[in-house]
């Protein structure tokens, strides 16, 4: 459903991260927010602030240390909506749900 969808009867349904993001969080330019919104959603139990930490890190910064750098990626999609921007922030975003679907804690919930 993320990455190529699912099609049924000729029609293709895939999700739509940057909505998706949107629509659960409160401020999807914040990666601690923006984690701690789709942690909220997704899992139902309680996953430990270094893995969240190990995340955002990893996947929303690109090795990064700093939190304006997603902010400034977000920002940047939703004021110039390009190809290069969407793929930027879109890659992440579908790296960051399918880790936080393989997690244990996802299949338990």
């Amino acid at each position: 459903m993320i990455e190529t969808g699912y099609t049924r009867n000729g029609k293709r349904v895939i999700i739509d991260l940057i909505s998706f993001s949107k629509s659960i969080s409160s401020s999807p330019s914040n990666p601690n927010q923006l984690i701690q919104d789709l942690f909220d959603l997704l899992i139902s139990t309680e996953v430990d602030q270094t893995i969240k930490d190990n995340l955002k890190r990893q996947i929303l910064l690109s090795g990064q240390t700093s939190d304006y750098y997603w902010t400034e990626a977000w920002n940047n999609y939703q004021s110039n909506q390009s190809t290069a921007n969407f793929n930027l922030v879109n890659t992440r975003l579908k790296a960051l749900v399918k880790y936080i679907m393989n997690l244990p804690d996802y299949q338990l919930s």
